[in-house]
This record gives structure tokens, sequence and C-alpha cells, in this order.
């Protein structure tokens, strides 16, 4: 995208089928990989103008 951004993941589709994964690697202060996920009808809708933003959601960890 030019030389202002930098790949620091991907988006693929999760195994629910109804999100979209989103991995994030090596992440400036981390040491390991972290996923987020994304509903697929929240991102549609924020393309096609109806909503402004599109809540992204992670996994909590044990104990939490």
């Amino acid at each position: 995208m030019g030389n202002s951004f930098e790949v620091v993941g991907v988006i693929l589709m999760a195994s629910s089928k109804r999100s979209l994964k989103i991995e994030l690697n090596d992440l400036p202060f981390t040491t390991f990989k972290h996923n987020a996920y994304v509903s697929i009808k929240d991102v549609e809708a924020v393309i096609a103008g109806r909503r402004k933003t599109a809540t992204i959601w992670m996994i909590k960890g044990i104990g939490k």
C-alpha cells in the first residue's frame, strides 16, 4: 500500500463462516500472534454505509 504502511497480519474466513479472523503477527512489544474476529455482516454494513463501525472481538484468556 505504499511506504507508510507495514504488513502486520492477514484476514481470513473464521471456522464459523460468520466472522473474519484477523491474525496480527510480529507487533511491537509482543512475542506471540494475536487473533481477533469481526462479523462479516458488520463489515458489509460498514462498507455499505449503514454503520460507522464494526466491533472487533478477541477470545478471553483463561481465568477472565
